[in-house]
């Protein structure tokens, strides 16, 4: 049994906060920066790959939102203003890839960049990313799983005292 009391902040000074999550979403952004410039694909250069990583990341961050807030619309239909509070959590991955697969096909169409051959190319470093993302949801306590008794069961304090399995990673 392991005891989950992380404290999802890596630094805090004053009113300025350093969350897990964000080091984990900009350690995505530049190793996909990285990889694009290098990946040798035809007709992305220096400059569109930088523009092709931050269009992933901002319609990535959007599209995740915009599925959360969907997906809990009872709630921010009471408090709309909150849709925009996303220190508060609230990113939908399924909502995020979508957005941000789409708008690289069109980005890609656009600058005649072949669609296929780049997502290929990502293909090979989104798991990283995504396991990444799975670390931090461990360390903030998210998507805890069943109740269990195995060995390696986990208690997450923040969310209550019962030995669940850590279906995060």
């Amino acid at each position: 049994m392991f005891v989950n009391n992380f404290d999802p902040n890596l630094i805090t000074l004053g009113p300025f906060t350093i969350r897990f999550y964000g080091i984990v979403f900009a350690m995505g952004f530049l190793l996909t920066i990285f990889l694009l410039r290098r990946s040798k694909i035809k007709n992305l250069n220096e400059d569109k790959a930088y523009e092709l990583s931050i269009l992933g990341l901002v319609s990535g961050l959007i599209g995740s939102r915009t599925h959360h807030v969907f997906s809990n619309l009872n709630y921010y239909l009471e408090k709309p203003v909150e849709v925009f509070f996303i220190w508060n959590g609230g990113l939908g991955f399924q909502g995020g890839l979508f957005l941000c697969v789409l708008c690289v096909y069109f980005y890609c169409r656009h600058n005649k960049i072949n669609f296929f051959h780049t997502a290929d190319k990502i293909a090979l470093f989104a798991p990283l990313m995504i396991g990444f993302g799975r670390l931090a949801n461990f360390l903030n306590s998210e998507h805890v799983g069943h109740a269990t008794s195995v060995s390696w069961c986990v208690i997450y304090e923040r969310v209550d005292e019962i030995c669940r399995h850590p279906a995060q990673l």
